[in-house]
């Protein structure tokens, strides 16, 4: 009985920990992490354009 409640108490302090950890590395969402990616994949396109324009211009 006692090795119960003691086995019992530990997984749940474990839990708890890991539940603290684990919201501390503020995870996002898959969708939101795709949506961020979209986003950063246009802004890398647009930053190549004006490169292209800028290297045009003084060249």
């Amino acid at each position: 009985m006692l090795q119960n409640s003691l086995a019992k108490d530990v997984e749940r302090n474990i839990k708890a920990m890991f539940s603290q950890s684990f919201s501390k590395l503020n995870p996002v969402t898959r969708e939101e992490f795709d949506a961020q990616a979209n986003i950063l994949d246009r802004i890398q396109l647009k930053l190549e354009g004006l490169e292209r324009r800028v290297y045009q211009n003084f060249n």
